[in-house]
């Protein structure tokens, strides 16, 4: 005969790496649960039943938990979701010296309707600068956004031109802080400039 099993799964992932599975079998049934480890997570945990599971877990496949279930067994599964740094190839000659902002599944955009008091397009985000998010639960029907420090560049020695001796120019530089949201989510209040690739910090510009 048959035996029916109930899986139910709750998460608020993408926005934390926590999910809860529930296993609820008719009857006790031996047999494998696949978690599917996703290949951007350096670091996750899967606990069972309050218990730590011991075999290695690999991004990009799968923990199979093979054992005996009966209702009522749980499995809870942790990614780590810090902010990281993503850089491009050196061949990709348009993100020389940039990087882009992930946390977890999600790539982020810098919009500028988000940082009306600066020029995205003169963002620089120093290598050392802390990055925080925040869950914004009235913004794009509620998204966790990144929060930071950057720096802001002036491009007022440039009116009119498109290209000067560094001589003639001198950069004025300021402290801003920048709000990032998921790649997903832009262009849906107003148009304006966006972009996902930030320019590095050199000592050039911050001089």
């Amino acid at each position: 005969m048959g035996n029916s099993v109930k899986v139910i799964q709750r998460t608020n992932y993408p926005w934390d790496g926590e999910v809860e599975v529930l296993i609820q079998p008719e009857k006790p049934a031996s047999l494998s649960l696949f978690l599917r480890i996703p290949g951007w997570c350096r670091k996750a945990e899967v606990l069972v039943n309050d218990q730590l599971f011991g075999s290695p877990i690999e991004p990009g496949k799968y923990a199979e938990i093979r054992r005996l279930w009966k209702s009522g067994d749980r499995v809870n599964l942790s990614f780590s979701m810090p902010i990281e740094r993503l850089i491009c190839h050196p061949y990709v000659m348009d993100n020389t010296d940039r990087v882009a902002l992930r946390r977890g599944s999600l790539i982020y955009c810098v919009e500028q309707v988000d940082n009306s008091d600066f020029d995205i397009w003169s963002l620089a985000l120093p290598s050392d600068s802390p990055l925080e998010v925040e869950w914004m639960p009235n913004l794009l029907n509620g998204v966790m956004v990144i929060r930071g420090g950057a720096l802001a560049m002036d491009t007022e020695g440039f009116e009119g031109y498109l290209y000067r001796p560094i001589s003639d120019v001198s950069f004025k530089i300021r402290h801003v802080r920048f709000v990032a949201i998921p790649y997903y989510a832009w262009a849906n209040r107003e148009h304006g400039p966006m972009t996902v690739w930030i320019r590095l910090t050199t000592s050039f510009y911050e001089k």
